[in-house]
């Protein structure tokens, strides 16, 4: 599916993030992967996510990647609506999931445009699926206690 072959690093990586989010996910994963610029970080963030709300049952599928700033952020949310789109004729019919949405929350989204995101998480069915992309405004108090009501939410750190 991808136009390159990862790295023995990044499947270890990817392995043990796999292993950490899906196979034993009775809890959320809490995991800093570091790397050199251009290491595959990225990549392996977009997979996991990916892995991550297809993997999920229940309610909406939410995972949440957490980029430094906000230029980091709109990057990673044009890449991985490309990566989506390229992936959509792949996605296991198994898993219900009828589309895969990349939603950006920053800072920058305030008001009324914060809350309807927000809304439109908390009424997604177990056919939608969200990568949401976001900075420090993913940690504050109110989008925490909010993201951890829905049903099946995972959270994924980049450095980009």
């Amino acid at each position: 599916a991808l136009p390159f072959e990862l790295t023995r690093s990044q499947q270890d990586c990817l392995a043990e993030m796999w292993n950490d989010a899906i196979v034993d996910s009775n809890s959320r994963m809490v995991r800093l992967l570091q790397g050199e610029v251009g290491s595959g970080k990225t990549v392996l963030a977009y997979l996991l996510a990916l892995g991550c709300i297809e993997a999920r049952q229940g309610g909406g599928r939410v995972a949440a990647i957490l980029a430094p700033t906000q230029l980091l952020a709109h990057q990673h949310a044009a890449s991985i609506s490309d990566f989506v789109s390229a992936l959509k004729d792949r996605i296991d019919d198994s898993s219900g999931i009828r589309d895969i949405q990349v939603e950006i929350l920053t800072g920058g989204v305030t008001g009324k445009r914060r809350e309807e995101l927000l809304q439109r998480l908390e009424a997604a069915t177990a056919e939608d699926a969200v990568i949401l992309i976001g900075t420090h405004a993913l940690m504050t108090d109110d989008i925490v206690n909010r993201l951890q009501q829905l049903p099946s939410v995972s959270s994924i750190s980049s450095k980009g």
